[in-house]
This record gives structure tokens, sequence and C-alpha cells, in this order.
């Protein structure tokens, strides 16, 4: 099979895991008027890629048509940086540009991170993903807290990780990772609520299924894990994370990320919405929700991670099953992370998956107020990801709409771009 047909039946399967999903089929975007299309192509930042300039049309289109500020895309082929730009802005007051090195929050994307972490720390021996994991957390609550739920005692990390451990957000109608107001004030500590104080009101809250027997997308199952990792190891999370997935994988620059705007990291964007909503942080008012509306600190794990498209390609090859560059994980590990433990729910750890064999896929998107995030690998060796600092683009059709771009092009760049970016 050629390159192009694999990827364009990768495609194929792609968007029927998507209808599979409830997400739409591709889709064009509404042209802009021509003048500031136009506008918006000459100030793309990075180097512009001979035969891809398709993907410079349709980020330009997207951000028209769905008003945002700004975005990044990058592409990776067989280990190669093939494609990394940046569009429009990621601060509309100064006219700061957004370059493929801008970093953006990247939510539910932050969750691959993790998962590798975990798998890598289980390839080292140091942990086992099938046996009763809640041990050390379990421990450290004190006297006075009662644990309500038993089935807490056979959660493991591939539950975790799956996201197959007992929480169902639908269900209880609520997700902890977004409550630390009301979860401050049920516990009466200062608000807004650490990850500390949500964690003790999730152990002494019943689960509302058992470990391994259904799947149910849990942030607050991946914060855990996040906060098992770091008992195991010994380090905080993010040092954990750095020192087995970030430093191996040649990424210096990512970071957890803070709530407020004047605590944002370097190079960071700013991010967009029109909601106001009070902030979790009592006394402050009113405020855009990006900037307060939620409490980002404790979503390390699950949703706290900045990150630009080209730290995101270098971390794709080193998970894409091809032997240059090497891997992270060895064969077997690789093959768990693919593997939905659940029949039927199209998750492995850490990824959705579609697909078998050559025509395999795994992507996460990362979607919170002010950001969407997407990252997509292929058996193929092709990978991609794209940031935004707005709301209102579609994690499900900006994936179909890439994908539908690269299955349209004939000759792809040669040179490798990640030296561009040190």
């Amino acid at each position: 099979m050629t390159n192009r047909a694999a990827i364009v039946l990768s495609f194929v399967v792609l968007t029927a895991a998507a209808a599979m999903l409830g997400g739409p089929g591709p889709r064009s975007a509404t042209d802009p008027p021509r003048e500031r299309f136009a506008t918006c192509l000459a100030q793309a930042t990075g180097t512009p890629a001979s035969g891809l300039e398709s993907l410079d049309s349709l980020m330009c289109r997207l951000l028209d048509s769905a008003r945002v500020p700004g975005g990044a895309v990058a592409v990776s082929r067989q280990g190669r940086l093939v494609y990394a730009r940046g569009f429009g802005y990621a601060d509309t007051i100064r006219k700061t540009r957004v370059g493929p090195t801008s970093l953006f929050r990247i939510a539910s994307l932050s969750k691959p991170f993790t998962a590798v972490t975990a798998l890598l720390l289980a390839q080292a021996g140091f942990l086992s993903l099938d046996e009763p994991a809640m041990g050390p957390l379990l421990q450290r609550l004190p006297p006075s807290v009662r644990v309500r739920d038993e089935r807490l005692q056979a959660v493991t990390f591939s539950h975790l990780l799956s996201h197959s451990a007992g929480w169902d957000r639908e269900a209880h109608n609520w997700d902890p990772m977004f409550a630390s107001d009301s979860i401050a004030n049920a516990l009466h500590v200062p608000a807004p609520a650490d990850l500390d104080a949500i964690i003790r009101y999730t152990l002494t809250d019943s689960l509302q299924f058992s470990p391994g027997s259904r799947f149910a997308y849990s942030n607050v199952g991946y914060a855990i894990a996040g906060r098992l990792l770091e008992l195991l190891a010994r380090a905080p999370y993010d040092s954990v994370v750095a020192r087995y997935v970030l430093m191996p994988a040649g990424i210096r620059r990512m970071q957890l990320g803070s709530t407020r705007p004047n605590e944002r990291a370097p190079g960071e964007v700013l991010y967009y919405d029109t909601r106001r909503v009070p902030s979790v942080f009592p006394g402050e008012g009113e405020v855009g929700f990006p900037d307060g509306g939620f409490y980002l600190e404790p979503m390390g794990a699950h949703g706290g991670w900045l990150a630009s498209v080209v730290d995101l390609m270098r971390f794709a090859v080193r998970v894409d099953g091809l032997p240059d560059p090497p891997d992270l994980l060895d064969a077997h590990y690789f093959a768990s992370m693919l593997e939905p433990s659940i029949a039927g729910s199209g998750y492995g750890m850490g990824w959705y998956v579609a697909g078998h064999g050559v025509d395999r896929l795994w992507w996460h998107p990362g979607d919170i107020p002010g950001t969407k995030a997407l990252m997509v690998c292929a058996a193929n060796g092709l990978a991609f990801a794209a940031l935004f600092n707005g709301s209102s683009v579609r994690p499900d059709r900006l994936r179909d709409q890439i994908m539908e771009v690269i299955a349209r092009i004939d000759s792809w760049p040669t040179e490798d771009m990640f030296p561009h970016y040190p």
C-alpha cells in the first residue's frame, strides 16, 4: 500500500470512528473574506512548507469561521517534523502573534503524558498495572475520615488509565475537578479546594460502578493516578513526568499551568471566552471563564499541562511504534497502551483508539474554556497536533478536517524541522 493510500484509508477509519463517538464527518470551513484571509496567510509564523499550503489555508479559515484569535498546528512524518506554523494572535491587545513554540493549555491532552509515565514506571518495575493501587492514598487519609466504598480497594492503575475505575461524572451529575468551591464548602477548607481536598472528598464518596466493569470518562481518576505516581516516585508529579517522558523526548518547555492571568508562563498565550463567571477565588468578583472560572492547579495529571505544537510532536514521534527515533515504551507496554481494556470503549490507556495494524490511529482531544487541543497519531508514521486559544473550535470536526487535507497531500517535505526548535 502506498503512503497516500494508507493515509486515505486511515482517514476513512477515523471518520467512521468519529461517527461512532458521536462526532460529525468532514466539513469544509466557510471561506472568510478575501482580505482577512490574505492577511492571516501573510502573517503566519514559522517556516512555510512546500506542498502543505492547504494546511495554511485550513487554519486561516478555521480561525475566521470559529472567531478564535489564534492557533498553531504541526505535523510529523516518519519521525521528522515536516510542518510547524502559528496563525493569528496570542494576545489581541498587544498584537502578539502565535508561533510554533507558543505555549497553550492542552487540557485533557495531558492524559497521554500521565498514562505514558505510568506505563514507563510499570516497564521499569516500579508499579504493577493490574494489582490494587490505592493503598498509598487510602493509608494517608486522617483517622477520622471513613472510606464509604470498599470497592476502592480493588482499583488498579489499569482501571485509572482506562477510565474504568468506578467514577462516572454523568451518572453522578458533576465532575469533582470542576467543583473546587463546592468541595471546599463541604470539607470546611479554604476555597478553592486543592488536589488533596478534592481527592479526600472523592475517596469518601461512593463509586458509581464496580472497578473494571465498564467505561466512564473520569478526570478525577487521572488526578488520582497522578498523585499515586508522586507517592511511588517520591517526587512531584511534574518532576516525575519530566524525568520519564519529557526529558527523554527532548521536551524542555512543557510545564503545569496556572489559573490567574498574572501567573502565565513566559511564551504562553492568553485565552478567550466571552463568558464571565464568579471567580473560584473568594472576593475576586466576576472573571473571564478561562481566568478563574475553574481552578487549574489541581488538574495537572488530567488537564493542567502547557505545551507547544512542537512539544507535542516531539512526544508523538516517541509513542508511534516506529524504530526511529526509538519509542519510549517497549513493544509490550506500547501494545498495552493501545489495547482497550473495556470492550467497545475505544479507549486504551491515555488514548482513543480506532482501526488495526497499519490502519490504527490513536488520538486525544483537549477542551476547557478558552482552549481547544488535539493530537492524532497514525501507525503509518503520520502525526499532527493543533492548539487554539478560543472555545468555539470543535476538536472532533478539526480532526476530520485536518485528516481530509492530509489525505490529499501528494508530496511531503524531506527536511526534519526539529533542529529548528532546539
